[in-house]
């Protein structure tokens, strides 16, 4: 006897579209209409299933309620999208900064809870005013769970961890949010990551406090990611265990890549501390943090850490110096100190310099009881370059020769083709390692133009508008005359307008085109929106660099490149 198998394809349920608006109805709403939106961002949580999109109208929403032994302003327990900034009729595109959209608890709770187990999108939301006592988490608390937060605003929210956020295992991504005057009691004044896998990128973190770790951000076993950030103005307020002005690290793994730490304040570790923890450092700039101990950095007991193209300038320190290694391991490749109130410290651990430059500064290098090397390293204005026993080959004494920015160099720079090959191929700007006759000292390759491409966000959908930024800076000449050609990519819609902040510029027929002087003192900005074709496939990446010249050629420029994302699809079934 034979058997019929028949096959199904089992297709996703379409999602469901709920509509919020300040003026609407909850009572037997099930918020599918635009014409006749609920009331509550809860109420649209409450009757959506999973998969479905929350489009919620600016205003303001206030309220708590108490789920779960919990009060918040909104409890999620479903795997949901919402999104913030829809004008009142729902048409078009949302838009958050024209239309606020805020989640206010009042002092009265929590703002949002995410159930364990779910799956949560955040989009163009304020969430402020939270208040979690002495539990966790004033605006955010989530554990066990994959939450995505875009354009998300947390301010005025406290809790004992986590003023703003406490995350809590499972995976985490946050794209260009703002975490402003948030406090903890104890750690993590903007947020508190415990364990799971954390991605941050193109945030800012301002002004936020906590009592004793991590004034912005205190992260704890797990992994963190941290690129193109901005960390400023954070506060760690306790004495002598205030620890991590900008971040706490303990016994976890992070990579930071292009972040900005500056103004921050703590006991130890100004801008940043590594407690037991492994770490990699490229191309961040730690600038004027401030603490007893490690004005910019500390790193500590067991701790290891690579740095590739930093910058540590005018990071001050009452009784140890802008970086303090205890008992740790380090290795700095094209680093450049400059203007601390001392260099680097090192009371036990191993500590190697290579191709690094030192300048402005009383000490360079205080080894009380480490092994210290340092090669390739040039020392300027430095009383005392090494205090205590340390190896030195091919280092110069000499003239560092910084542009106005304090880190690039100009043409007489003693740094230029005086160092080894460490391995480091491009630098702090993306730009290619050597140029010229051999590789330059600290964090930037000099050449007659530095020209940096990026593009906003990295990531979009088909149909979805980025923006282009090109900055020029740092020419070899000052008033040098610069030559721009930009070809779009037949992937994307030239939107505009072309902005640019000096000399002359325009579009047409797909190119952009920029012509002017470029001084030492003042950058270039160009920018320019473009949107992505409606047919892009999943998983297209589309790449885009400008021609850049000047009397002296080609300078090199960064190439922006936008993904489009994949697709998820659910998988086959086969039914008897």
């Amino acid at each position: 006897m034979s058997l019929l198998f028949i096959l199904e394809i089992m297709a996703a349920p379409q999602a469901t579209v709920r509509y919020v608006r300040v003026d609407g109805v909850d009572g037997g709403n099930d918020c599918a209409s635009a014409l006749s939106p609920c009331a509550s961002v809860q109420r649209a949580v409450d009757v959506a299933v999973s998969g479905d999109e929350l489009h919620v109208a600016g205003g303001t929403y206030t309220g708590v309620q108490a789920r779960e032994t919990l009060t918040q302003h909104l409890y999620i327990s479903q795997s949901v999208t919402i999104r913030g900034g829809y004008p009142a009729d729902f048409s078009g595109l949302p838009d958050p900064a024209l239309h606020l959209t805020t989640l206010d608890a009042a002092g009265l709770g929590r703002v949002v809870v995410v159930a364990p187990g779910s799956h949560a999108t955040l989009d163009g939301l304020q969430l402020v005013n939270g208040q979690a006592g002495t539990q966790n988490g004033g605006g955010l608390y989530a554990t066990q769970v994959h939450v995505t937060l875009r354009g998300v605003t947390f301010s005025g929210n406290q809790a004992e961890f986590g003023g703003g956020l406490y995350f809590l295992q499972g995976q985490l991504t946050i794209e260009n949010s703002h975490f402003m005057s948030n406090t903890a009691r104890l750690g993590g004044g903007a947020a508190r990551l415990y364990g799971g896998t954390a991605v941050l990128s193109h945030n800012t973190f301002t002004h936020n406090a906590a009592g004793l770790h991590g004034g912005a951000l205190y992260a704890t076993t797990g992994q963190t990611i941290l690129r193109h950030n901005r960390l400023t103005g954070n506060t760690v307020t306790g004495g002598s265990q205030g620890w991590g002005g900008g971040l706490h690290v303990s016994h976890g793994q992070v990579a930071l890549v292009d972040n900005l730490f500056s103004g921050n304040q703590a006991h130890t570790g100004g801008g940043l501390r590594l407690f037991q923890s492994q770490a990699a450092l490229d191309a961040n700039l730690f600038s004027a943090n401030q603490a007893t101990s490690g004005g910019g950095l500390s790193l500590e007991t067991g701790s290891t850490a690579v740095f590739t193209n930093n910058m540590l300038l005018d990071n001050t320190a009452v009784t140890a110096a802008a970086l303090h290694l205890s008992n740790a391991q380090a290795t700095f490749r094209h680093t450049t100190f400059a203007g601390n109130a001392d260099g680097l410290v090192v009371a036990g651990g191993q500590v190697e310099l290579v191709n690094s430059i030192v300048a402005f500064q009383t000490t360079g290098i205080v080894n009380n009881s480490g092994q210290v090397t340092v090669t390739a390293t040039l020392w300027d204005a430095v009383a005392q370059p090494v205090v205590g026993v340390a190896a030195q080959s091919g280092g110069l004494t000499g003239t560092a020769a910084f542009a106005a920015d304090g880190y690039h160099l100009t043409a007489v720079s003693d740094a230029i083709d005086n160092g080894v090959n460490a391995g480091v191929t491009t630098d702090v700007d993306r730009l290619p390692r050597p140029i010229g006759a051999g590789f330059d000292l600290g964090a930037v390759e000099w050449r007659d133009l530095a020209a940096r491409k990026t593009v906003q966000p990295t990531v979009a959908a088909p149909g979805d508008v980025v923006t282009y930024t090109i900055v020029l800076t740092a020419p070899a000449t000052p008033g040098m005359m610069v030559w721009l050609t930009d070809t779009l990519p037949a992937e994307v819609i030239f939107i505009g307008p072309l902005t640019y902040t000096a000399g002359s510029g325009g579009y047409s027929s797909g190119v952009i085109t920029w012509t002017g002087q470029i001084s030492t003192e003042t950058a270039v900005t160009l920018t320019w929106p473009v949107q992505l074709h409606e047919g892009l496939l999943p998983g297209t990446q589309v790449a885009n660099t400008a021609v850049i010249e000047t009397p002296n050629g080609i300078a090199p420029s960064t190439t922006a490149v936008v993904t489009v994302p994949a697709r998820v699809y659910l998988p086959l079934v086969v039914r008897p």
